[in-house]
């Protein structure tokens, strides 16, 4: 089994575990080390006298010309990343895995040998639980006012009881913005500020029947698709990656969290089954795609980026599979 690295930040892999999905599949496949940048820095020297097969780096951009392995990649996260002409220079010789179509797009436009994966946890959901909660977390700058906009008057008029909402933001620089009393009686608010641990937060999503999914934009956005797979409809501003998944008025509904207008709330039922109807089809894909995804990690560039070169790259995959298993 081939020996590669994984490179991420302490935040994504230890706290949120935000790429723990992303690690624990290269584990299933690779013998897997781990290095976690601190201080924006790495130890070059050290990773360069290991002989990597390959080295994949998760968020975080490492300084690709530093490394002398032959096969780097990287994958970024939209809410995180432009692409100008210095990333460019450094991602000269780098594949890229993206986990979001418009950034895939750009990947390719730029000359880039990119894959997509469009990402789909495992259905979680739960049909025997009642569901009368509307779910949000403010992590920025948007507040649950200013999103009551697009609601009715009262909670109830959405056939709801209760509204969650969850006053954890990302930093010091995003305060946390209460409600008014008005808001508190008519929406019914219980203002969490931490789960024991992310059991007690799924079981609270078992009962939701909104989601608003919190950020404007996302790298993955696994929040809202650990929502999705337990059964809730998400509202989630319209950007990337939430629009990716949502198809507004089909499967839940996409607004504008700057300009927030009335939601014309459908049939719940039918959009409900419509979302999960559409993660089904959704995941099955996604597990298609990781054969590919194991393909684009071991052929080169310059073969992934022919036809003849592709296909001939995936049949040697398919029999290394077969003989050394």
């Amino acid at each position: 089994m081939e020996t590669i690295l994984f490179i991420n930040n302490s935040f994504n892999f230890n706290k949120t575990g935000s790429s723990r999905f992303f690690y624990d599949f290269l584990c299933e496949h690779y013998n897997v080390d781990v290095e976690l940048e601190e201080n924006d820095s790495l130890p070059y020297e050290t990773i360069n006298q290991k002989n990597y097969f390959a080295i994949i780096s998760f968020y975080y951009m490492a300084d690709f010309s530093k490394l002398t392995c032959k096969n780097l990649i990287y994958v970024p996260m939209y809410d995180g990343f432009i692409y100008c002409r210095e990333t460019l220079n450094k991602l000269k010789n780098v594949k890229i895995i993206n986990f979001c179509r418009k950034l895939h797009k750009q990947s390719l436009a730029f000359g880039l040998k990119s894959i997509y994966l469009k990402y789909y946890p495992e259905l979680n959901y739960n049909e025997n639980t009642t569901r009368d909660k509307l779910f949000y977390w403010q992590r920025r700058n948007t507040s649950f006012s200013q999103l009551l906009k697009c609601f009715p008057e009262t909670i109830n008029e959405i056939d709801c009881s209760k509204t969650i909402l969850h006053s954890v933001t990302d930093g010091d620089n995003e305060p946390f913005i209460r409600p008014s009393e008005e808001e508190n009686k008519n929406y019914n608010i219980e203002i969490t500020s931490w789960f024991e641990n992310k059991t007690e937060l799924l079981d609270i999503l078992d009962t939701t029947k909104y989601y608003i999914a919190p950020r404007k934009q996302e790298g993955i956005g696994l929040s809202f698709l650990d929502a999705m797979s337990r059964g809730c409809v998400i509202i989630a501003h319209n950007d990337c990656t939430m629009n990716e998944y949502i198809k507004d008025g089909i499967n839940g509904y996409l607004i504008n969290f700057d300009n927030p207008k009335k939601i014309k709330f459908l049939d719940y039922a039918t959009i409900q089954k419509n979302s999960l109807d559409e993660y089904i089809r959704g995941r099955n894909n996604y597990l298609m795609q990781l054969e590919c995804l194991l393909s684009f990690i071991e052929v080169n560039k310059k073969a992934w980026n022919s036809k003849i070169g592709y296909f001939s790259s995936m049949i040697y995959f398919i029999i290394r599979k077969v003989f050394t298993k």
